[in-house]
């Protein structure tokens, strides 16, 4: 079986609330380069499972975290949006 976790990056969607589904992933940050990235504020619904990504795609070669920072990224996410007890770490990769 397959499962599809609906990317969340908003906190509305077109004025309506995320319904993003039973499954949802969260990424701690937003944006292409270095003057758009900006923490993902996110608001996902209670009974979702979440797996939280680690944002690497948003980081350039030369803004890319050590595994260690980007988890510590990643749990700071979680923590400040209430994620926590309810979102499985992806493990952190690099290209």
């Amino acid at each position: 079986m397959i499962l599809f976790y609906c990317g969340v990056n908003e906190r509305q969607w077109n004025h309506h609330p995320v319904a993003p589904g039973p499954f949802a992933c969260v990424s701690p940050v937003y944006g292409k380069t270095a003057q758009t990235k900006v923490p993902n504020r996110v608001a996902v619904p209670s009974d979702a499972q979440i797996i939280q990504d680690s944002g690497a795609f948003c980081d350039s070669f030369d803004q890319r975290l050590s595994f260690e920072a980007a988890l510590e990224r990643q749990l700071q996410h979680a923590e400040v949006y209430g994620l926590p007890h309810k979102s499985a770490i992806e493990p952190v990769t690099t290209c």
